[in-house]
């Protein structure tokens, strides 16, 4: 699908600048499936937070991918705790507050 979109900025005449852009799509199940399917990837995926520490003593949290952060942990601590049926609501309302709070936007 393409389309044209307006920015904020203007152009040397004083118009407002434009873009055209394409948007693809792909379904997401389809794309986690290759992912997972990859051999290029094979050992390479991570499914699970894990606590990375720079030091012997666990002092220092090493903080590098997405699978070492506290949000993962402690989404992971939640969703073993609630079960989907029983109260897919406050999983919903957490996975959006914590999505929301580990979006480069609030970093």
């Amino acid at each position: 699908m393409a389309f044209r979109i307006e920015g904020d900025q203007r152009n040397k005449d004083g118009q407002l600048r434009t873009e055209d852009v394409e948007l693809w799509h792909h379904n997401p199940v389809e794309c986690i499936k290759e992912l997972m399917g990859n051999p290029a990837f094979k050992g390479k995926q991570c499914y699970a937070p894990q606590k990375v520490y720079k030091n012997a003593n666990r002092t220092n949290h090493k903080y590098s991918e997405m699978w070492t952060t506290d949000w993962w942990w402690n989404l992971q601590v939640v969703m073993k705790s609630q079960s989907l049926e029983e109260d897919f609501t406050h999983v919903t309302f957490f996975i959006r507050k914590y999505s929301q709070m580990a979006s480069p936007s609030a970093l």
